[in-house]
């Protein structure tokens, strides 16, 4: 806390602050980088805005900090992987809200699984990369947890928008192969639906 007006002001990584000079971590900064490691917390990303307060001012006054954040130790990340974190625009004030997307959505979704098709695809293998590549505090125990869940969620998102739907288009070719079997086996099948057929078999 700030004795002078009562503010948490404390940031965890230099790179969580822009302003026209250099960036260091004071002692209230570096307090809060021992206290959430001590209690094997890890911060839990966020969506949007990369800061979440300004001072409003102009010029080379101005300052843009990230003071707002979500944290969560292991077993609590790992028990609610459907979380996520968004910066919300500031609107008429210096702060940002943050916005929780209700931890119930954890309990209606299938557990990640990585399915080995997935490998496949070279966008698949770019996220992979991608994420392993982007920096993370903490320790490293913390680190790694923040890459797992990043990465479940972006494998997820990849998955609906580029895969889409493996099971129901596998239930809708085997419906189709089943029509297209019968239509064949009574010598009604057609020279445009025996490559419809050999096309769902392939």
């Amino acid at each position: 806390m700030d004795p002078d007006n009562g503010d948490f002001n404390a940031f965890l990584f230099p790179q969580e602050k822009r302003c026209s000079g250099g960036v260091e971590l004071g002692p209230k900064c570096k307090a809060f980088v021992k206290f959430v490691d001590d209690a094997g917390l890890c911060d839990l990303g966020y969506e949007g805005i990369p800061y979440t307060w300004c001072n409003n001012q102009t010029g080379e006054r101005r300052m843009w900090i990230r003071l707002d954040r979500a944290l969560g130790n292991t077993e609590w990340v790992s028990a609610n992987p459907a979380c996520k974190v968004q910066h919300l625009d500031r609107a008429a004030s210096d702060h940002a809200p943050l916005l929780n997307v209700p931890l119930t959505e954890a309990k209606v979704r299938r557990p990640f699984r990585f399915e080995l098709y997935w490998m496949e695809y070279v966008e698949c293998q770019k996220i992979v990369e991608d994420i392993w590549k982007r920096w993370a505090g903490g320790n490293p125990m913390h680190a790694f947890m923040h890459h797992i869940s990043d990465m479940r969620r972006s494998l997820r998102r990849w998955s609906r928008t580029a895969v889409g739907c493996v099971e129901r288009r596998l239930k809708d070719t085997n419906a189709q192969l089943a029509d297209l079997e019968e239509l064949d086996a009574n010598g009604q099948l057609s020279e445009e639906g025996l490559q419809m057929l050999r096309s769902a078999y392939n």
